[in-house]
């Protein structure tokens, strides 16, 4: 076997070189553009093509190799998953553009009692920039602005304590367990909880304040989970001890939004009172919480507390304070697990799940593979009428660019 045939396969992550960064040869310098040679016949196939690649060849990929890639694979999940029905949120979302288009700039206070104007914002800015876009579309942009905020978190942020041969099957996992699909469904939440990722690990002060208000300014409810964190980092059996007590309030949840009805009334407060009580009556079948979700969250839990040391202890405690919460919320309804688990199961799973087995080689590329392929499973078997189904307004291949037009 030649020396050229060796480096080759030392991209491989099960290969007897595990751990060891290759030298970028010419087989890399190829393989990386396939996703993007392929994104305009087929966004599908480029997605899981470039995840694939992220996983198999990512020990020996370069800073812009991975970007690229990276960068490719949001791209095509916008598109993707961009191209669903327009119901629920995202259909007051497109209002809410369609007004602005309009130059009713009073669309700017639409959410959170006026508080919650950074999504709107946004919608005005892309109103400027690219002028009226069709739903899916509009979709689509909204996506790709949430996964690129959350790439550009982990190449600046999560990143940083990573190994170098890690750092693509790091990104890998967070990419393929971000909820692409709900980036547009709950546009507000989900953006601000990749804003609280900033927030809690921002080096300056000024820094942590400024992702806390923009946090904030996307949705209210940003204020409770980020305490919840901080009382995790800085006084952990205190923030443990909060988290199990919010789980105890489950029992009377009904009771406790009942009773909060006959506070004083602040136009902050209301706004976050409104939301607990519109996701405690959320309908039991309405979205959140599914047998996957339980297994998933129980697996990154076992995982977190017999693999993740001190050394990540930090991570360690966010991530079991808000599962048991998330996990929790699932006896009071449906829709309350689904709100209260945007952070840590549809923005972050992916990287917390990493932190958990990164130590764990085989076991770590083995459920990424695993998780891979039952997800392209998940995603071509769904139901027509399932609101979340992709392929609503063009088919899985087509001619160039096809979904443009």
């Amino acid at each position: 076997m030649s020396n050229k045939t060796r480096i080759g396969f030392s991209h491989f992550p099960f290969s007897s070189t595990l751990g060891a960064v290759a030298k970028p040869d010419a087989l890399l310098n190829c393989l990386v553009f396939i996703p993007a040679l392929i994104v305009p016949f087929s966004p599908f196939i480029a997605f899981f093509i470039g995840l694939l690649l992220l996983v198999v060849f990512g020990s020996g990929f370069q800073r812009w190799h991975r970007i690229f890639v990276s960068v490719v694979v949001i791209f095509a999940g916008a598109v993707l998953y961009g191209d669903g029905i327009p119901t629920g949120d995202y259909a007051n979302y497109y209002e809410t553009y369609e007004k602005l288009l309009t130059g009713d700039t009073k669309a700017l206070f639409d959410y959170g009692n006026g508080i919650e104007i950074a999504l709107p914002a946004i919608f005005w800015v892309f109103g400027k920039v690219f002028g009226p876009l069709d739903s899916s579309c509009f979709m689509a942009l909204v996506i790709f602005t949430a996964g690129i905020l959350l790439y550009i978190w982990l190449e600046v942020y999560g990143l940083k304590q990573i190994a170098q041969r890690q750092k693509a099957i790091c990104v890998a996992l967070a990419l393929m367990c971000f909820d692409f699909w709900f980036a547009g469904e709950a546009m507000r939440q989900m953006l601000s909880s990749i804003m609280i990722l900033y927030a809690i690990t921002a080096q300056r002060q000024e820094s942590r304040f400024f992702f806390i208000l923009l946090a904030t300014l996307f949705h209210a409810s940003a204020l409770i989970f980020i305490a919840i964190i901080w009382l995790l980092v800085r006084y952990p059996k205190l923030g443990i001890g909060l988290c199990i007590a919010i789980c105890g309030s489950y029992v009377v949840f009904y009771e406790i939004v009942s009773t909060l009805s006959q506070v004083p009334q602040t136009v902050l407060f209301d706004s976050i009172r409104i939301k607990l009580f519109y996701y405690a009556s959320g309908k039991a079948d309405e979205g959140g919480f599914y047998f996957r979700n339980l297994v998933l969250s129980l697996f990154l839990l076992t995982c977190t507390w017999v693999y993740v040391d001190k050394s990540q202890a930090k991570w360690r405690r966010i991530i079991i304070g808000l599962g048991i919460i998330y996990l929790a919320a699932a006896f009071v309804s449906n829709h309350l697990s689904l709100r209260v688990g945007v952070l840590f199961f549809f923005v972050s799973f992916g990287y917390f799940l990493f932190l958990a087995l990164r130590k764990q080689p085989l076991l770590l590329y083995s459920f990424s593979l695993i998780y891979l392929l039952d997800l392209s499973a998940m995603e071509l078997n769904k139901d027509i009428n399932n609101p979340t189904r992709i392929f609503y307004n063009y088919d899985i291949v087509g001619s160039f660019f096809y979904y443009l037009y």
